[in-house]
């Protein structure tokens, strides 16, 4: 099974279960390419006791987030954000932001994820590395999410409306 990149799944699924069986980087990993390949019931469960295991961590509820909203669960996807709106904090760690902008972008909401990508960028969150997840899908064509995607210097395509789809 390979995903859209191409990538072997079913040997990733492997390493990562392999390095690291019930801990956080092997479930992750797990997860991450059951969602890239359309199992997004299967990714829901190993993103659940990521989530767990890293005491709801907001890195891993962004992404636990986008498996929600994938898997039609929508309403627990937006109580995730509500969640990680209530933890941010701008003068702490960065990466909230971020994190929010992709929960928003996996809810289809294009205006409020690219106005806290901004700035999520604006307090160094690492955009160049994740608006490559698929989470940025339904946002692809965004004007915003166009424009952040010159801006940081990645190859346009990424901005495309139909990549990933």
């Amino acid at each position: 099974m390979k995903n859209r990149q191409g990538c072997d799944v079913g040997l990733l699924h492997h390493c990562g279960h392999k390095l690291e069986p019930e801990g956080v980087l092997g479930l992750y990993a797990l997860g991450f390419l059951y969602s890239m390949v359309g199992r997004h019931d299967e990714a829901v469960d190993l993103l659940a006791r990521v989530v767990e295991k890293t005491d709801r961590h907001h890195e891993f509820l962004t992404y636990y987030a986008y498996v929600l909203a994938a898997a039609g669960r929508v309403e627990e996807a937006e109580s995730i954000l509500k969640e990680v709106l209530a933890v941010y904090d701008p003068t702490q760690p960065k990466g909230v932001a971020g994190s929010i902008s992709g929960i928003y972008a996996s809810l289809g909401d294009g205006d409020n994820a690219v106005s806290w990508m901004n700035k999520g960028i604006e307090e160094g969150y690492a955009a160049r590395m994740h608006i490559v997840f698929p989470q940025y899908d339904s946002i692809r064509g965004h004007p915003g999410f166009a424009r952040i995607v010159e801006s940081i210097g990645v190859a346009a395509f990424w901005a495309h409306p139909t990549f990933g789809k």
